[in-house]
């Protein structure tokens, strides 16, 4: 009673710095390499499609030196933050724009960008979308930003090594299925990878539990999604064994790390046609939509993520150093030395607040996960010590109506899984590792 008094009487103080303080959370990251084609400058077409998508939603036109690919800032009255940063070596373009939300007041979704020219032609391209907002929180959609899709169809684009496709690609033969598991166990996999499965014995696409397609145009160059024919299935079985494959119209997540010999299968999400059409008959798309999201969450969730993408203050900052160094170099006055000394500290000052204000957001948005997470452990711990209450009542009634007879020892192991299931289940836990070390 004292602590639920206490919250209220907090209530207020909790609403007020709400008002002052952005709650921040990260939505969605996409990096790719965009493969060098055709002669085309990729590192200047990619900047160019970027900067019509920034242009129609900046409130002012571009200033003209950011359509030549040049550092700008746009401050008119009027306009939204928007700003662009050059270095010439290495040759890397940053841009920002943080763009009120039309529907929900004081809240604001930031976008940063970074485009890279590579030494071999190809350019490496990132963009990462954050929701900032103040006051109440309202939910939301997770989405990657639109000039994404332009990108890709602007030429060949890399995710994870693997080339992407413009539909979900079709998994049928052996050596497909080889390389699907190259890629679901390759050690520098940083997206997931979803697999939908066809019912027995179907090879038709159409034969889904949900629409692969609409759920591929979501999160296309976020993560990678494959459809498996029936005989693919059983194939990917004989690969990663019964417990980590998928089948049945079955749609598996593997996440990245994946290991066929040790892995858990409970760390790959695993959806079942009937909590699919359960989901559906709640709300049209309800499952598409829960796949989206989680799989653009896990997207900013990868721990090195300022490697990967480096936030646009920090290159701001590069580029702030090499004006100094040149104006150095070239014999700049004192005054001149100055007044650009002036001009970062004031542009420090204001990124640390803003960035202590982001990650006092991004910690209280951890808090209430950490907090979340903690109760639903502790409320499947119940459960489970539970049912092991309820099965060790109906093992002892069991053993007193019936005399149990002895557990057959198979002869062979060619069905070692289900004899575990069915004998051993509740009394020895049997690894992954194990069934793979029987079935080898």
């Amino acid at each position: 009673m004292e602590r639920r008094d206490l919250k209220e009487q907090l209530a207020p103080i909790s609403a007020k710095l709400r008002e002052v303080r952005s709650l921040v959370t990260p939505v969605s990251q996409v990096t790719l390499r965009l493969k060098a084609h055709g002669g085309a400058d990729r590192f200047k077409n990619t900047i160019d499609n970027i900067l019509r998508w920034m242009d129609k939603r900046a409130g002012r036109k571009l200033p003209d030196v950011a359509w030549q690919g040049k550092t700008f800032e746009l401050s008119d009255i009027g306009a939204q933050r928007t700003a662009a940063v050059a270095l010439n070596d290495p040759r890397y373009w940053a841009a920002r724009l943080d763009d009120a939300d039309k529907s929900v007041a004081r809240r604001t979704w930031v976008t940063e960008i970074g485009v890279c020219a590579d030494t071999n032609g190809d350019v490496l391209f990132g963009t990462r979308l954050i929701c900032a907002t103040r006051g109440e929180e309202q939910p939301f959609e997770r989405t990657i930003p639109g000039f994404v899709k332009e990108i890709l169809k602007a030429g060949p684009a890399e995710l994870d090594g693997q080339l992407l496709r413009a539909e979900a690609t079709v998994i049928k033969t052996e050596e497909h299925v080889h390389d699907l598991v190259d890629l679901l166990e390759r050690p520098d996999r940083s997206t997931d990878v979803i697999l939908f499965s066809l019912p027995e014995g179907s090879s038709d696409v159409c034969e889904v539990a949900a629409p692969v397609q609409d759920v591929y145009r979501q999160i296309q160059g976020a993560a990678h999604v494959f459809i498996l024919t029936s005989e693919a299935s059983f194939l990917l079985t004989d690969r990663v064994g019964k417990e980590l494959s998928v089948f049945r119209q079955a749609v598996r997540t593997y996440k990245p790390g994946f290991k066929s010999w040790v892995d858990d299968p409970w760390r790959h999400p695993l959806a079942l046609p009937q909590r699919i059409t359960a989901l559906n008959e709640e709300e049209p798309q309800a499952f598409v939509r829960m796949l989206v999201n989680q799989t653009l969450a896990d997207t900013v969730r990868i721990p090195d993520r300022e490697r990967r993408l480096p936030s646009f203050n920090t290159v701001r900052q590069l580029a702030a150093a090499e004006e100094r160094k040149l104006l150095k170099q070239f014999g700049g006055s004192d005054a001149e030395l100055v007044k650009l000394y002036e001009q970062d500290n004031e542009r420090l000052n204001k990124e640390l607040a803003e960035q202590k204000e982001q990650y006092d957001g991004l910690l209280a948005i951890a808090d209430r996960e950490r907090e979340s997470a903690s109760q639903d452990a502790n409320s499947l711990r119940v459960q489970a010590f539970m049912l092991r209450e309820r099965i060790r009542s109906l093992e002892k009634q069991l053993e007193t109506l019936y005399n149990r007879p002895p557990t057959p020892i198979p002869e062979t192991l060619d069905d070692f899984e289900s004899w575990c299931r069915e004998h051993l289940v509740g009394t020895v836990e049997i690894m992954n590792r194990a069934y793979q070390g029987a079935r080898k």
